[in-house]
Parts: structure tokens; C-alpha cells; sequence
């Protein structure tokens, strides 16, 4: 790398609500980063616990700014404001409250990568899960993508949803380019995966193949606990980007892709709403009916068989307990 004045500045937004215990090391594997020119955006939803005393433990460094909002103004609002008004670097990326990087050289490896390849809007790097049940770390063995360091935008996109780009854990992202993808405006709680597919269609992707950030998962996680209605209003982030793929006029067979994309968002929601049966049932009708994808035995076989099972688990979890133990436990991991 050139001298710091020379090297573009890197915004690591930090968005937090109520994660006090969480946030002092969140902050601190932004701070060890080896690479120099860096700001550290905490962007405090009105938080009601002690976030402002841990966060004023760092704001000593001058590379620390924390922003406490005046109202909760809602998830996507705090990501927005932070991304689009308090954060001032060429590139971003994100640390949950509750999360971590792992890698130390996570920034200087992506730009690294940025000033390797052409038109790279993207860099992913593998992810971590600490289960904070037991304080145990798995890391993410899957080689795919990661066995390369740089692929075409359009071409990762394709491979959506067999394989599911990281979200916003462990990712670099253009901050002007993200702000064009408009996804910010979405009410999808999977924005980020709008988003990074919609870059996906405006540059390319570097890849990170080291563990460079840990995802926390534990029992208040959004994500386990979406209602009907929010199911519903995330699937926005699925439309959104059919259709400014539709607007880019992009050389993707769209229409396959929509209904693969809805065929794995449908297993992933089903399987964590089995204890809500009557909501589960609701929810496939709504994709089959509303949103017009078919689900069949000779369309999906797969995934029809799944949703059976899903529906019926309560009565055959005993079954699968004993002669599917590796199903069974993964199952109860989701839903519990």
C-alpha cells in the first residue's frame, strides 16, 4: 500500500440497538485492522441500555464516531442514514453490534483485491458462526466461490440462490455504487442480499477465501422470529431486484431465476415457522397464489416433499429422530 493520504478512505459502520455487552468487541476488531485510513461509524438507534457509556470508552480514537439517533428510526433507516450521511469513505463495510471480524487484514486484503481485478464493487470473504449457546466458533467449509479470488458480477448472481452470497458479514462494498442500487428504500429485511445482487449486475466480486467474520447467532435474531406479514413484506427483496435486473435489460433468464429464488426463500421460511403451523401453511399458499410460483412434485420434488414434512413435523419428528438424525438435528437448530 502507498502512503495514508494516498489511500482511499474506508467507512466501517457499526448500526446498534441494545447490544451493549456485544459492541466493545465489535468495535475492537474494527480498531485492529493493519489498515490505517479507516473511520469507525457507530450509528446507536436510541438504544435504552448502556451502549453510549461502552461506545464513549473508544471515542478517545479519533477514527471512532458515534452517532446516537434522537428516535428509534427503525433498522433499515439507521442503515441508511449511516451509509448515506454520516459515513464519508469511498468504501464501506459492515459490522453487525453483536458480530466480529476475525481477520485483521480483512480491508487491506479487499483493496488489495480492488486494485488487482477490474470494476470491483464487491469483495466477500468467509464467514464464522459463534453459537452462543456453548461459545462455540464453527467456521464456513463450503469451497465454491471462495476457491477463486475474482468472478464476474452477472456470473455470481446466476449461481443465486444455490449458493447464498453472505449478506453484509465479511463484505466490502463501493459506498456511491451501493447508494445507486436505491436498496435502502427497500422495506425488505434481507436488504443486504438486494443489494449485493443488485451490484452484482453494476461490477464484479473478489473473494476472500480466510474466516474474516464472526456471526453471532443466538435467540433474539430477527430472522427466527419474522411473523407472516414480515415474511411477506422481505419477499420485496426478491421483486426489487427482478426488476431492476428487468430495467438493466440484463442477459439473465429472469424469469428462472425469480422462481428459484422464491423456491429456496420458501424452504428456508417454512423451516423456521414449523412450530406456527397455521402461519406456515398460510405463507406457501400466499407464494403459490399471490406471487404465482408452482410448487409440485414434478416442478420441485424436493422441496414439495420438504414442505410436507415441515407441515406434518410435530407428528413425524420422532420418526426422523431416529432414522434421520442428521436431518432431525438440523431441523431442531432452525426452529429452536
Amino acid at each position: 500500500m502507498s502512503l495514508v493520504n494516498k489511500e482511499p478512505l474506508v467507512s466501517i459502520i457499526i448500526p446498534s440497538y441494545n447490544r451493549a455487552k456485544f459492541l466493545d468487541k465489535a468495535i475492537q476488531s474494527a480498531l485492529d485492522q493493519d489498515y490505517p485510513n479507516i473511520e469507525i461509524i457507530i450509528s446507536d438507534n436510541h438504544s435504552t441500555d448502556n451502549t453510549t457509556e461502552v461506545a464513549n470508552k473508544f471515542v478517545f480514537d479519533k477514527r471512532v464516531k458515534y452517532y446516537l439517533n434522537e428516535e428509534n428510526i427503525g433498522l433499515v433507516a439507521n442503515f441508511k442514514i449511516a451509509t448515506e450521511q454520516r459515513a464519508k469513505g469511498e468504501y464501506i463495510s459492515y459490522i453487525c453490534s453483536d458480530d466480529f471480524y476475525s481477520n485483521n487484514q480483512f480491508i487491506s486484503k479487499a483493496l488489495d483485491l480492488v486494485d488487482k481485478y477490474s470494476n470491483v464493487v464487491l469483495v466477500a470473504a468467509k464467514n464464522s458462526t459463534l453459537f452462543d449457546d456453548n461459545n462455540v466458533i464453527v467456521h464456513d467449509q463450503r469451497n465454491d466461490v471462495f476457491q477463486q479470488e475474482f468472478m464476474i458480477g452477472k456470473d455470481v448472481f446466476n449461481l443465486f440462490p444455490k449458493w447464498f452470497f453472505p449478506g453484509w458479514g465479511g463484505v466490502f462494498i463501493h459506498r456511491k455504487k451501493l447508494i445507486g442500487t436505491k436498496a435502502f428504500e427497500s422495506q425488505a429485511q434481507s436488504l443486504d442480499y438486494e443489494a449485493n445482487l443488485k451490484l452484482m449486475l453494476l461490477g464484479n466480486v473478489a473473494f476472500i477465501k480466510e474466516p474474516s467474520y464472526v456471526w453471532r447467532r443466538h435467540s433474539t435474531q430477527a430472522s427466527g422470529t419474522m411473523t407472516f406479514d414480515a415474511q411477506v413484506k422481505n419477499l420485496d427483496f426478491i421483486e426489487n431486484t427482478y426488476d431492476f435486473a428487468k430495467k438493466m435489460n440484463a442477459e439473465i433468464n429472469l424469469e428462472e431465476w425469480r422462481q428459484q429464488a422464491y423456491l429456496s426463500y420458501v424452504n428456508g421460511a417454512a423451516r423456521r415457522s414449523i412450530k406456527r403451523k397455521d402461519e406456515l401453511v398460510k405463507f406457501i399458499n400466499y407464494i403459490k397464489n399471490d406471487k404465482k410460483i408452482k410448487i409440485s412434485f414434478f416442478k420441485s420434488p424436493k422441496l414439495f416433499l420438504l414442505l410436507k414434512l415441515y407441515k406434518n413435523y410435530n407428528k413425524i419428528s420422532f420418526l426422523l429422530k431416529i432414522f434421520y438424525p442428521g436431518l432431525y438435528k438440523s431441523i431442531e437448530r432452525d426452529i429452536n
